[in-house]
């Protein structure tokens, strides 16, 4: 079935990484630099963007988790593996 039978369209490239730029700013903004971390964003986005197999509705997220493994690899995250760290684990009763 093509687009054109499901009435969708194409998620732009440019679009996508704006969104991908938007939702890392927004998780990790206060953490990392803006000129990093926008960096970071794009990149992911464009290797994901460029699989042979990409489902468009799942960009987002994976580029996400691109961007936090990235940083967190750089040590960018170390404030926020502390906090991690410092949470206690819940169980179920």
């Amino acid at each position: 079935m093509d687009l054109t039978e499901t009435n969708e369209q194409a998620p732009d490239w440019a679009l996508m990484s704006d969104r991908v730029v938007a939702d890392a700013k927004r998780l990790y903004g206060s953490l990392v630099n803006d000129v990093v971390l926008e960096q970071r964003a794009r990149e992911a986005t464009a290797e994901i963007w460029t699989d042979s197999i990409k489902v468009t509705h799942f960009v987002p997220v994976l580029a996400l988790r691109r961007v936090r493994e990235q940083l967190a690899e750089a040590g960018e995250l170390a404030s926020l593996q502390q906090v991690a760290g410092n949470r206690t684990p819940q169980t179920n009763a």
